[in-house]
Parts: C-alpha cells; sequence; structure tokens
C-alpha cells in the first residue's frame, strides 16, 4: 500500500480491503472497457536484508494480503537500481519478525517473536520478488487469463525459521509472546495460491526458507562487515 496507514484509508466508512479490491475492479474495468494493459500482483511477506524491521505486515497495515500496480517502467532498471526504488515500500510491507529474528542472530541477540511458534505464513524473498514483477511486465499479453495475480515462494512458521537460523547461529535463543498481531495474523492465509501464475506465465520462485537464510546472512556480514 506504499506506506499508507490502514487508518488514513478508512475515511468514509471504506476500509483498507475494499480499498484494495476497489484499485484491482477498477483496472479490470479499464482493461475490459477500453483495452488498458493494467497488470497487478499480490505478495505474501516480502523479506529483504535492505531494510530494518518495521511496520510489517502484521502491524499496523491493513490485514490482508498487499499488492503493487506498476505505473512505471522499473523492468528496464537493474536489480540494483530496482531493490532501491522499491525499498521505502519493502520497509512498510515486510513481515517484521521474518526480518528481526536475522538481525538479532548476526548481533547475537535474543530473539522474542510476537506471534505463535505455529503460526505459519505465506512470505518471499526479495530478489524473487522483483523477478516475478519483471516477469509479468514481459510477459505477452495473450499469456495473462487475468489482470490480477498471486506470487508466493514459500510458507514457514516461527518455530521452522528459528530451526533454520540456528543452521548459522546455533547459540540463538528465542521465544514467543503473542500479541495483538497474532490476531491480525491469524486473518492470513497459511499458504497463498499462486497456481494460475506458475501455469499461465510459467512463474517460479529461487528461494526456498534455506537458500533465502543463506543469502540473507551472507548480505548482512556485507553491511556488518563481519568476515568470518
Amino acid at each position: 500500500m506504499d506506506g499508507v496507514r490502514a487508518e488514513m484509508i478508512k475515511e468514509g466508512g471504506v476500509t483498507a480491503l475494499e480499498w484494495l479490491v476497489h484499485g484491482e475492479l477498477l483496472g479490470e474495468y479499464y482493461n475490459h472497457r477500453f483495452g488498458l494493459d493494467f497488470r497487478c500482483l499480490r505478495f505474501p511477506g516480502v523479506i529483504s536484508s535492505d531494510t530494518q524491521p518495521g511496520g510489517g505486515t502484521t502491524g499496523e497495515f491493513a490485514h490482508n494480503m498487499y499488492y503493487l500496480i506498476i505505473t512505471e517502467p522499473i523492468f528496464t532498471l537493474s536489480l540494483h537500481e530496482q531493490r532501491t526504488q522499491l525499498k521505502i515500500k519493502l520497509t512498510n510491507l515486510s513481515t517484521d519478525y521474518a526480518v528481526q529474528i536475522f538481525h538479532d542472530a548476526i548481533n547475537g541477540q535474543h530473539f522474542e517473536c510476537y506471534l505463535r511458534p505455529d503460526a505459519r505464513l505465506p512470505m518471499m524473498y526479495i530478489d524473487d520478488c522483483l523477478r516475478a514483477l519483471w516477469e509479468m511486465l514481459v510477459a505477452p499479453e495473450d499469456m495473462l487469463k487475468f489482470r490480477t495475480y498471486n506470487v508466493t515462494a514459500m510458507s514457514f512458521t516461527p518455530e521452522e525459521i528459528v530451526a533454520a537460523v540456528r543452521e548459522h547461529f546455533p547459540d540463538l535463543q528465542a521465544s514467543y509472546r503473542p500479541d495483538s498481531r497474532q490476531d491480525i495474523a491469524d486473518t492470513w492465509p497459511e499458504v497463498f495460491d499462486d497456481t494460475e501464475a506458475r501455469i499461465d506465465w510459467g512463474w517460479k520462485h529461487d528461494y526456498d526458507l534455506k537458500a533465502m537464510c543463506q543469502i540473507m546472512f551472507n548480505n548482512l556480514r556485507i553491511q556488518h562487515k563481519i568476515t568470518a
């Protein structure tokens, strides 16, 4: 939602979900009525080492999946430039706990999760997110049966990512203290169905949980200037 707080779009009784659905339906209308090449992607929690945890998907933003409507051709940019262009969005769209754990582990800090250990949520690494944008933007229009697609890569629980992180930092200490954000997480699907994207334009993720942990720590070691 480009950093728009949920409470800012509730004026006049319009909820965040209604606002998002309105955007999708309006785009589909302009496609059918005027031939506008409208393309929209819905993402799960997007994880990146480029941003600090804060404000994430299970925080004060909309309870539903978020999406990006592309209005400018970012596919002409390099991967680094794309990451820079989307950095502000992803600061608000990242799922906090799944980013915080990497920072806590590499800094030798205790990780406290605000969700239940078994709270399964769909996730995606930033590079897969950007590649999905690219692939949908350049896909021939006759391949697109829909104007809005789901894309995802993996689903995991807090206890599963803790186990994966301990493969790199065995001494990581973790505890669970569910708060009101658990109620919001409960409104999410455990698995985000992106079958149509995989069938129609060949979407396929590169990063599972293990691969994401490896590249996250590789990047954070560079950022923290850790050579060991």
